[in-house]
Formats: structure tokens, sequence, C-alpha cells
């Protein structure tokens, strides 16, 4: 096969990974997953109540989904640049990934005016 051909192959798996990400973030940010033990934030904490089970998914529902938009960019720049294509799509969207969502974290939890809902209701 053509080393083109493979590499949009290789982007298109990667904005799929991306699109699963957000699809798997969204019912966690609007709390339509109840206490389990294969997804969502498990944490004991977590598992233990649904006083905090709701509260703590919906702020990782937010994170998975943003990383899903995140690998899903990277994706398209790795594709426009191909001088990005040697590094790798998903080296590129691992590393954007790990390196955007920890300061949009700290951005939380610094600002005052930006800040999380802390009575989470279930829907």
């Amino acid at each position: 096969m053509n080393a083109v051909i493979i590499e949009r192959i290789l982007v298109l798996a990667y904005i799929a990974i991306g699109f699963l990400m957000i699809g798997l973030g969204i019912p966690l940010m609007r709390g339509k997953i109840k206490r389990n033990l294969y997804y969502g934030v498990r944490t004991p904490k977590t598992l233990a109540s649904d006083e905090h089970w709701y509260p703590i998914n919906a702020v990782g529902g937010k994170y998975l989904a943003l990383s899903g938009l995140v690998w899903i960019f990277g994706s398209l720049i790795a594709a426009a640049l191909p001088f990005f294509l040697p590094l790798g799509v998903g080296a590129i969207c691992f590393y954007l990934s790990f390196a955007i969502i920890p300061f949009i974290a700290m951005a939380f939890m610094i600002s005052p005016t930006l800040k999380f809902e802390r009575s989470f209701q279930p829907k």
C-alpha cells in the first residue's frame, strides 16, 4: 500500500477515536450514567455514593470530550501539515491532549469566575 494512503487511514482512525471520546464524555457530563464498575471515573469515593459520583463524572466527562476535540483537531493539523506526519498522528494527538488539558484544569482551579457546578443533580 502507498504510504500516503496508510497515513490518511491513520488520520481517519484518530478522528474516529476523537469522536468516540466525545461520545463517551457526553453521557458522563449530563449525569446519565449511574454508578457502575465499568464506565466513568471510578474511585472508592465515587463508587461509595451518588453524591460524589455525579459531580466528579461530570467534570471527567467534560475533560474526556475536550480530549476528543483535541484528538480531532490534532489529526486534522497533522493531515494538513505533512511535515508533522513523520512524528505520527497518534503521538501528536497524545501529546496535545496531555499538554492542553492540565492547563485548562488549572485555569478552573485558580480562577474564581470559572467554576464547575457544585450542586449537580442527575437527570
